[in-house]
């Protein structure tokens, strides 16, 4: 019998082909495809061709059929097989054959068999394993659409978050919230069907897509209005518009430090990112960016966005051309390439954009790197508004080390006058042995009394500004919001407390006499109002006693004193106090913050 089928010689070499496919054996079925649905996986093997992990390597010699989500009609059945099917049996199968480990796979392995042909045999060793399934139903469309409703069921099964006490919970939880991101095609159609009328039902669904129109034929199947009777929101967002996000953010009073980087950084989180291939195009990719936000362009804003830096960690992982072990590199190519494109790039835009601030290159951890990147900008005279950098410590110490590490390497080549910035920072015991009580100390008051003492440290220091890493709710490094409930944390307070203390506007001055782990910072406005914030941060896990420390506040007279306490036992409350001749002693536990306004 004749089939005409999609058949794949090798990389980007499909051919829709007719030819004689041979007599069936006696274990083997025939079947007349009568409907295969497309899939983006066809698309990649077509594109990869024998490269593909489930394609043969003599393909070009043996072309394989196309197509694995399919559903057919059962037109001549095998001896064998003469008391398990019939003739027009409606089937369906799987495209992986487990038993096969997973690698020959229908529509990428097989030269006889697969979805975009109109005649397939299908083979006796696939039949043994009963990888082909009768289907009850009346239509071949939903029998083809039964192996990606399976992924999405699947997804469900295999997903996973965290209670409180950070023990996994395998599916998705009663009244939580689910994310389904990229959810208009006909995949995320079903993954919208299966968390509206599952078993679990969640309390917020939020669907995103890039493409309004397939967001609008969404709502339309998915009624918000109809979810919202279940007790279920329904929200559907279009994700490209970053504008809207930045907005949000102008709206918040908070100001935007924009970095310029990759829009795509692989690997699980942010790694293996390639280097442009060219580096003035890319510069001039952040020239529109620019002109877009800060003077209208194409179709823009007038934000007067006034920080821009150039790349994320680019000494993370690579060290002239050398992989480090257990690392992945934010930057894939030598130190030297880097110097070259930072080069090229803070050129151009300092060219283009002369009162803006151009800096980077958020170091990673490496003051060699540093050393070496500064030493090469200041040889090419390459303009520099700010340095920025990162670091994760077990102490306050450790940050003011950084800071002056920094602040030297920028005297000795010519950069005293460059803006340092500490753009992301928190605390880390360690990244590895003890990174889940990492975790758990930036939630707790540990993580308030160590934000609450880097700060303290830092004031007094070189640097100009920092970020804190990280403000969203989330499982990991979010010390400020409870994943579940989004309720502020303990370092929320101490972050509250550092607001009220910076609003004041002038610092005065503050000094901590015989007290080890004690931090202060004090501040004043015109009015003569007046605040101290004192924070207790010790390192030691055996640390558990409570600590009396008398505190003096010259010229307090008769003023009104409130006091306020973060500590194992209260987040921000107020507490009596009473100074005498200036003085008060007060009680502190381990890792607590006290704020005094006068």
């Amino acid at each position: 019998m004749k089939t005409r089928a999609a058949r794949l010689y090798g990389a980007n070499d499909a051919r829709l082909e007719e030819f004689e496919l041979r007599p069936i054996t006696s274990g083997e079925l025939l079947i007349k495809i009568i409907s295969d649905s497309v899939c983006m996986s066809t698309h990649k093997t077509i594109m990869q061709g024998k490269n593909h992990l489930r394609v043969p390597d003599n393909v070009a010699e043996h072309p394989i059929m196309l197509g694995h989500e399919f559903c057919a009609e059962v037109i001549e059945v095998g001896d064998k097989w003469k008391n398990e099917f019939s003739v027009g049996d409606k089937v369906v199968m799987p495209p992986v054959l487990a038993y096969l480990g997973g690698y020959e796979t229908v529509g990428y392995s097989f030269e006889e068999i697969g979805g975009v042909s109109t005649y397939s045999i299908v083979y006796e060793h696939i039949l043994d394993n009963n990888f082909l399934i009768k289907l009850n139903s009346n239509s071949y469309f939903n029998g083809s659409l039964i192996e990606p409703a399976s992924c999405v069921i699947r997804g469900y099964k295999a997903s996973f978050h965290l209670d409180e006490n950070y023990n996994h919970v395998i599916g998705i939880k009663e009244n939580g919230k689910v994310a389904i991101l990229a959810g208009c095609g006909p995949m995320g159609l079903v993954a919208i069907d299966i968390a509206l009328h599952g078993n679990v039902k969640p309390s917020l669904v939020v669907v995103t897509d890039i493409d309004d129109s397939r967001l609008e034929r969404a709502k339309s199947i998915f009624s918000p209005e109809e979810a919202a009777k279940d007790g279920i929101k329904l929200v559907f967002a279009n994700t490209t518009d970053k504008d809207e996000l930045l907005g949000h953010i102008q709206q918040a009073g908070t100001k935007i430090f924009y970095r310029l980087g990759q829009s795509i950084e692989r690997w699980s989180k942010k790694y293996g990112v390639m280097p442009p291939k060219d580096y003035k195009e890319w510069a001039k990719i952040c020239e529109h960016i620019i002109r877009h936000y800060n003077e209208g362009w194409a179709n823009g804003y007038h934000w007067d966005i006034q920080y821009w830096e150039i790349w994320n960690e680019p000494d993370g992982g690579f060290k002239d051309g050398r992989w480090k072990e257990n690392k992945s590199p934010t930057w894939n190519a030598s130190d030297k390439e880097f110097f070259k494109f930072y080069e090229i790039a803070a050129n151009y835009l300092n060219k283009c954009f002369p009162d803006l601030k151009i800096g980077g290159p958020s170091l990673c951890e490496n003051d060699e790197w540093a050393e070496d990147f500064l030493k090469y900008m200041s040889e090419k005279k390459v303009e520099m508004d700010y340095f920025s950098y990162h670091l994760y410590a077990s102490s306050p110490q450790q940050f003011a080390t950084k800071n002056a590490t920094i602040k030297s390497l920028l005297d000795k080549y010519g950069y005293s006058g460059v803006e340092m910035i500490l753009n992301e920072w928190n605390y880390l015991s360690n990244w590895d042995s003890e990174w889940q009580y990492t975790m758990e100390a930036v939630t707790t008051y540990k993580g308030a009394a160590f934000l609450s003492s880097v700060m303290s440290t830092c004031q007094d220091g070189p640097v100009d500004m920092m970020m804190y890493y990280d403000a969203r709710p989330r499982v990991e490094y979010n010390g400020l919001f409870d994943f579940y409930t989004s309720t502020p944390l303990p370092q929320y307070y101490a972050m509250y407390a550092w607001r009220n203390l910076a609003r004041l506007g002038t610092q005065v001055k503050s000094e901590v006499k015989d007290c080890e782990d004690i931090y202060a910072t004090a501040a004043v406005d015109d009015s003569g109002k007046c605040g101290v914030l004192i924070t207790n941060f010790t390192n030691d896990k055996n640390m558990v006693k409570d600590r009396k420390i008398e505190v003096e506040i010259e010229g307090i007279g008769t003023r009104e004193v409130m006091t306020y306490i973060t500590d194992r036992y209260h987040l921000y409350t107020q507490v009596p106090v009473e100074f005498v001749d200036d003085k008060a002693s007060l009680w502190f536990t381990p890792n607590s913050l006290i704020y005094i306004e006068l």
